[in-house]
């Protein structure tokens, strides 16, 4: 087997990294720890709502997984100088804080943390309340890594129907089925057809996990050229997020035996006429070459031809690999215009006249 390329299909691909379809958890300020990936939060009057007086409230967002959590706001409204609230990087509003007070009615710029908590400490007096502020906040977490394609063995044979695949890492059991792979064969490249994968197995399973798949396909590896066998995964990340994987390797198959093939734009015509000859060579390691028949370019073609007669034209082509030679043939038949008898006037009254022309086959009319 000889392995090609290999493409990780990461940003494309992940087009249902779309997040959590779900509605965005609300929360009013209140001594809380919450470890929500995102949610919206109001002060402790609720949307649209003065505050309450006389408060000193503490609310926390704590990552529960590796990631960026930013808290951002939409409107803003404390009271200046005797209301205000202030951010922390921690569990609670003893730990370091983050920028100034803030009151009035711009809004805090957006803060964002890479690990750990952020608090937000609320403190009112007994006076003058404001419709407080709403503010969402959400989590960029890692996003999952999926299993490469390592190998697959062994290496693949002309006609093969079967083939273990190795992985780079363990892959949940039951994310092991037929419709997660697909395999293209040589012709599907060129937009003709592919493999159909008719089943897909585990191998040793342990913990519901594996590395090796056993894949059985039809019809089989019975063209030579480049295989390419996808792998597609679904993984959710840690803030229930869906993310879709394909991954891709390639690998050869060069012992099929070499089969030539030649087919003619025309393969009747008259003297005087031309036409071409096309070769479609499938097997062997692809690296041919190419000896023709009637003294015609040592290339693939396709040959401009224009015999005088009919004639037998032969390809035979040989490659690198230990596949035998093989030809094929094509014949292009050429006709001859037929040669009439010189025009004559007959009356109604003459005896019969034999009409003769060359060849002597086809038909009159008139």
């Amino acid at each position: 087997m000889q392995k090609k390329w290999f493409t990780y299909l990461f940003g494309i691909l992940c087009l249902l990294m779309a997040g959590n379809l779900s509605a965005q958890l609300e929360f009013n300020m209140s001594d809380t720890v919450v470890t929500e990936c995102k949610g919206i939060l109001y002060d402790n009057g609720g949307d649209g709502v003065n505050y309450l007086h006389n408060t000193n409230q503490t609310f926390t967002i704590c990552l529960d997984a590796p990631g960026i959590t930013t808290l951002s706001f939409d409107y803003f409204c404390v009271e200046v100088g005797f209301d205000s609230l202030t951010f922390h990087a921690g569990p609670d509003e003893t730990y370091p804080q983050i920028g100034p007070a803030y009151s009035g009615t711009t809004n805090p710029p957006a803060i964002s943390i890479s690990q750990g908590c952020l608090s937000l400490h609320f403190v009112t007096d007994a006076n003058v309340a404001c419709t407080g502020w709403e503010a969402s906040w959400t989590t960029q977490v890692i996003p999952p890594v999926p299993p490469q394609i390592d190998a697959v063995l062994p290496a693949p044979s002309c006609s093969t129907t079967t083939a273990t695949v190795n992985l780079s890492k363990k892959l949940h059991c039951d994310s092991v089925y037929a419709g997660a792979f697909e395999l293209l064969g040589p012709t599907i490249l060129e937009g003709l057809m592919d493999q159909s994968i008719l089943s897909a197995v585990p191998v040793n399973c342990i913990g519901d996990s594996t590395q090796q798949v056993a894949l059985t396909f039809a019809p089989g590896l019975n063209q030579g050229g480049t295989y390419q066998l996808e792998l597609t995964t679904n993984y959710y990340d840690a803030c229930d997020s869906l993310w879709t994987f394909t991954t891709v390797d390639s690998f050869r198959v060069d012992d099929c035996p070499i089969v030539v093939n030649l087919f003619p734009d025309r393969d009747s015509i008259c003297v005087g006429e031309c036409t071409e000859i096309e070769a479609v060579v499938t097997g062997g390691n692809g690296v041919y070459s190419y000896t023709w028949s009637n003294g015609l370019p040592s290339n693939a073609g396709p040959q401009n031809v224009c015999p005088i007669a009919t004639t037998t034209y032969t390809l035979t082509v040989d490659d690198t690999s230990p596949a035998v030679p093989a030809s094929g043939s094509a014949i292009i038949t050429v006709f001859t215009p037929a040669v009439m008898p010189p025009s004559s006037i007959q009356c109604q009254s003459a005896p019969p006249v034999d009409l003769d022309a060359t060849p002597n086959t086809g038909w009159w009319f008139g």
